[in-house]
């Protein structure tokens, strides 16, 4: 609709009509539906159920990391679809449906850890998806970028498993229960 608007307030045409518009939306919906659908999909197979829950954890991590790793062309149209407020996700009922799913595994997960007093009992599933989903996309969105920056191959075998390794013990140390002096509790950061 934007680029229809452009078109009539420059009094030219690109040869677009709106149904031509709308059927792209409605691809790039389907698209992105196809992306998010099978992201969680290798995520659901995991049965997370089986292992205790920082392992279930460090799985459900390795797995999105490796995911996004060996399909780079995910993160163009998941970043395409930032810069358009997700407007295309918003009439998506396979998107909610699969969201809540996964924040009710991630939310069972949690309250497994917590059960056995190996995870704080304020992690909220929300948080911890965005922030898994965060460490993974920033380094492979910036590592042309970060290249340069830091003056090492980002994408190099061994700085890829020194990266993983760190998401990792960042994750397992972001849910953890543990109070200052090491002994296990529901600490939490004052912000």
């Amino acid at each position: 609709m934007q680029k229809d608007c452009r078109t009539r307030k420059c009094r030219q045409t690109d040869g677009v009509s709106p149904f031509q518009m709308d059927r792209n939306t409605r691809l790039f919906q389907t698209a992105l539906e196809e992306i998010c659908l099978d992201m969680r999909k290798a995520e659901q197979e995991l049965r997370l159920g089986y292992l205790e829950p920082v392992a279930a954890l460090e799985e459900l991590v390795s797995v999105t990391w490796n995911l996004f790793l060996a399909n780079p062309e995910f993160l163009v149209p998941m970043n395409s679809k930032k810069l358009h407020r997700a407007r295309c996700l918003t009439r998506s009922r396979r998107i909610n449906f699969v969201g809540c799913h996964f924040v009710a595994l991630l939310d069972n997960l949690l309250d497994r850890g917590v059960a056995e007093g190996v995870f704080r009992n304020d992690v909220d599933p929300v948080q911890l998806n965005i922030t898994i989903a965060a460490v993974g996309c920033c380094h492979l969105t910036n590592r042309f970028t970060g290249t340069i920056l830091f003056g090492r191959d980002l994408m190099a075998p061994d700085a890829l498993e020194q990266r993983i390794a760190f998401i990792l013990d960042a994750m397992v140390r972001l849910v953890q229960a543990w109070d200052l002096s090491g002994r296990q509790s529901s600490w939490r950061p004052q912000l």
